[in-house]
């Protein structure tokens, strides 16, 4: 037990390991006995992860008088991690344009496969973004080598250039791409692109999917979707989560659902945005306003659609549920913390923009990446982490698209939700204010 408390995140990453220790009649009836400890380890957030090792002593080889076998109920084919990271071009909270450090948070998370949000790719030493730095680098490509990550995938939204005014863009131009990425320690069998429709004069945004494989026989594959969410109103959001449920919807049908599915990204939406209810597969019906903004009414078209309905399932939520442990809100940004000043970090961060959903695979844990070995400074977002397991069984048989009609698919007044966005940022403006002068 006191040895267990100095193992490494990673020896104590495997649940449910199972340590057989053998020994012989000389042995004592106590070495006989069965022993039961519980292991825990600082992980990330500094939360216990608990790791249950069960001992049974037999017998007496090594010096200390036994002979160790390790049988493990969890081996990695068996595991997957999944990361996700708007890593805002690389420039940190401190305007400091440094790939290094956003490297160094991906690698201390352990991931098998990585969704990147806000990657520059640049063919020419250029500015792409008003918040960028000017660089020739391909964001992507440098931060899967210097992560270990030896297959990537980058699906450009944009080509833009910063300029010629400090706040200006010039989108269609220069030889900068703007998008989104993905990072996988393994090979990628097929890789695909949804380019959402535009909403109305906003910037394009997109989605990327790879059908990853985790054996050499590809027969263990998942389906990683990154996605990056429009930031301007809850509509906007909505009318992309829409469209790419649909997508999911599709693949699901296509593999007759026996491909697991992960999805992932910055959706630049709270949870209680509707959004986030159309991308769980939850039918969001008209009603009053605050009803359909918040989502909570999900009678829709096709009847009353609960919990257990849903197409995407929400890591963090699922992993709170299920073990009946309160870990938190899950806040990504401001990575720093409100105010989001490097000189003042008061509190953590407020929003949960950023998401892993699945479909097809059992949770293990789930976490927000910080503490030691992580550069919070790296960028306006913190990274999220979650750790599947894969589910043996087979198909889950046939599924069916669901066809949610006019309350689903009916583009909704847009008026009123621009009043509630204000009413909300204000509101986080005024206890924001109302804390620092209580503290001052």
């Amino acid at each position: 037990e006191e040895d267990s408390e100095h193992c490494s995140p990673r020896d104590l990453s495997r649940a449910y390991s199972s340590v057989r220790l053998t020994s012989t009649e000389t042995q004592t009836k106590r070495n006989r006995e069965l022993i039961s400890s519980e292991a825990s380890t600082s992980w990330g957030r500094n939360k216990s992860v608990q790791t249950r090792l069960t001992l049974d002593v037999r017998g007496m080889q090594t010096p200390d008088g036994v002979e160790v076998t390790i049988k493990d109920d969890d081996p990695e084919d068996k595991l997957i991690t999944a990361l996700t990271y708007n890593i805002h071009s690389c420039v940190g909270s401190d305007w400091t344009y440094d790939c290094e450090r956003v490297s160094q948070n991906i690698q201390a998370a352990l991931p098998d496969v990585v969704g990147i949000q806000e990657c520059d790719v640049n063919s020419a030493r250029q500015k792409t973004r008003i918040w960028s730095s000017t660089h020739t680098d391909d964001q992507v490509s440098k931060l899967g080598e210097l992560s270990g990550q030896a297959s990537t995938f980058f699906g450009p939204a944009i080509r833009c250039v910063a300029g010629p005014g400090k706040f200006q863009e010039r989108h269609g131009e220069g030889e900068g791409e703007f998008g989104i990425g993905i990072l996988t320690k393994h090979k990628i069998v097929e890789r695909r692109t949804l380019t959402y429709k535009q909403y109305k004069t906003k910037t394009p945004r997109n989605a990327i999917a790879c059908l990853l494989s985790l054996d050499p026989e590809n027969k263990r594959t998942v389906w990683f979707i990154n996605t990056h969410l429009g930031c301007h109103t809850g509509e906007e959001q909505f009318f992309q989560a829409k469209e790419l449920i649909s997508y999911v919807e599709d693949l699901i049908v296509e593999s007759n659902d026996e491909v697991p599915i992960i999805l992932v990204g910055d959706t630049n939406s709270p949870p209680w945005f509707k959004a986030i209810r159309a991308l769980r597969g939850l039918d969001v019906s008209r009603g009053s306003v605050f009803k359909r903004y918040l989502g909570l009414n999900l009678r829709g078209a096709t009847g009353t659609l609960k919990q257990e309905d849903e197409i995407l399932k929400d890591a963090w939520s699922e992993y709170s549920r299920e073990n009946d442990d309160n870990i938190g809100r899950g806040g990504t940004f401001p990575a720093l913390g409100l105010p989001a000043a490097y000189w003042a970090t008061w509190f953590k961060p407020m929003l949960k923009l950023d998401y892993i959903l699945y479909r097809g695979l059992e949770i293990v844990d789930t976490e927000v990446v910080q503490g030691e070995g992580i550069d919070l400074m790296a960028s306006d977002h913190r990274p999220m982490r979650a750790r599947f397991r894969f589910v043996d069984g087979g198909a889950k048989g046939a599924f069916e698209k669901r066809d949610r009609g006019g309350a689903f698919y009916d583009k909704e007044c847009t008026w009123n939700e621009f009043w509630l966005d204000l009413v909300f940022v204000l509101g986080v403006v005024g206890v924001v204010v109302a804390i620092a002068v209580t503290n001052n």
